[in-house]
């Protein structure tokens, strides 16, 4: 098929989509046409935007993820492709895609080490594979990060937990649990927990 052909038929499937969203306000039938047209371009005026609204408001996960891959390979702004990546591994998160999601967090983050976003989902990802060493990386990386005491305090807080029974360091829980009591110097289930630290350093 030549281009001109493929450009006549992106345009008829985009203005298609547009009216059916837009105009109709019907996402039934905007919703395939989005789909031929991102087939022919994903990267072409708003498409990938629309449809990516349209399969998080309908909940699919996959076709999301599968989205974001095809428009990962066509971003060259180093900026947008972390963005996506990130989208792409929260979005394999909910799929129950750990491994994909993970190698999608990971691959932001060595693009850009301080995204805040890509941290806090790979250190809960981490948590919840116990996979305890890199959800120590991604929560001291976040704890330098984070401006108000609110968010430092609920990563200092895991990383207490963290260093006291998960991946036990006392010396370390110690510290977390301290800059804790930093932010909030009335929490007394920290304070409870800092002296059965200081009790087991004793043992």
């Amino acid at each position: 098929m030549d281009n001109a052909r493929l450009v006549k038929q992106l345009l008829a499937w985009y203005d298609a989509a547009r009216m059916w969203q837009d105009e109709a306000k019907d996402v039934e039938r905007a919703l395939p046409a989005l789909e031929q047209a991102a087939m022919l371009d994903v990267a072409y005026e708003d498409i990938f935007d629309r449809l990516a609204i349209v399969y998080k408001q309908r909940g699919q996960g996959s076709e999301l993820a599968a989205l974001l891959e095809r428009r990962i390979e066509r971003v060259t702004d180093p900026a947008q492709r972390v963005q996506m990546e990130v989208q792409r591994g929260l979005a394999l998160v909910d799929l129950g895609d750990e491994d994909g999601a993970r190698r999608s967090l990971e691959a932001a983050l060595q693009e850009q080490p301080d995204h805040i976003e890509a941290l806090r989902a790979l250190g809960d990802l981490c948590a919840k594979q116990k996979a305890w060493d890199g959800a120590e990386q991604a929560w001291v990386r976040l704890a330098r990060l984070l401006t108000t005491p609110e968010e430092q305090r609920a990563v200092y807080t895991r990383l207490g937990e963290l260093y006291s029974v998960h991946a036990v360091n006392l010396s370390r829980a110690e510290v977390a649990l301290k800059e804790v009591l930093k932010r909030a110097p009335n929490d007394g289930a920290t304070l409870e927990k800092l002296v059965e630290v200081y009790k087991r350093q004793n043992d």
